[in-house]
């Protein structure tokens, strides 16, 4: 087969592809968190339940908590992510124009916000 004519049928089967992913994904709430920081970052916000350490912290809701991890990048190296049973993180936001670094614990059911900085 001449390389044209391959490269003819090659497009066609990539473009009805292409179509056919949009149209299946179009409705679906997907997404594709392959790197770390989005994994650890959903995994953080898909958890109901957030408790507080320390308890001057009342200034921050659940919602305002939920909007700083969901903006920020997580800090791999001051984490420790193996500590048994919850895994210990720490996200660097900002918030209100103002830099934000949450310690958090990221157990099973639950996310403990031990310190705010």
């Amino acid at each position: 087969m001449i390389f044209r004519k391959r490269l003819y049928f090659f497009s066609i089967g990539l473009i009805i592809g292409i179509f056919l992913m949009i149209f299946i994904f179009r409705g679906k709430n997907a997404s594709f968190n392959y790197m770390p920081n989005a994994r650890v970052i959903e995994n953080i916000i898909s958890k109901d339940s957030i408790q507080f350490t320390q308890s001057e912290n009342i200034s921050f809701t659940t919602e305002n908590i939920k909007d700083i991890i969901s903006n920020g990048k997580v800090d791999f190296k001051n984490s420790n992510s193996r500590n048994k049973p919850c895994g210990i993180y720490r996200i660097i936001s900002s918030w209100n124009n103002a830099e934000v670094v949450l310690e958090i614990k990221n157990c099973s059911e639950f996310i403990n916000v031990v310190q705010i900085f």
